[in-house]
């Protein structure tokens, strides 16, 4: 009887690894934020941000708050940055029978911006 038990659960995993499946979604937005033309703009390097969430029969809702949260999650991973510049936005969705897991990457480079420093007469 236990080696029954044993087999069914054995192959309900299975089925349940097997019946996955996986959707990527991304953007790159190449002028992420307005940066003044009388600006320095310095690079302080690559950045990112994640965000994972799960959901039971109905999948998980991105929200504008998620959205807050992954641009300044990335600019706090490098002092002093005021703005990103040319990142990347990818959503990748797996669905197992009734769960959902959904993750969504920010990857671009911070900077920090300084108005009205650059000298454009010479």
């Amino acid at each position: 009887m236990k080696k029954i038990i044993t087999n069914t659960f054995v192959a309900a995993f299975m089925l349940f690894i097997m019946s996955s499946c996986s959707i990527r979604i991304g953007t790159v937005v190449p002028n992420s934020h307005y940066v003044y033309p009388n600006s320095n703009v310095t690079p302080l390097g690559n950045t990112y941000s994640e965000i994972k969430k799960t959901g039971f029969l109905i999948p998980p809702n991105f929200k504008a708050q998620d959205v807050d949260r992954l641009y300044n999650d990335a600019l706090s991973r490098h002092a002093g940055a005021d703005v990103l510049l040319d990142y990347s936005v990818d959503t990748k969705v797996t669905t197992f029978l009734i769960v959902h897991v959904m993750k969504t990457t920010l990857v671009g480079t911070a900077a920090q911006m300084e108005v009205g420093k650059q000298d454009i007469g010479k």
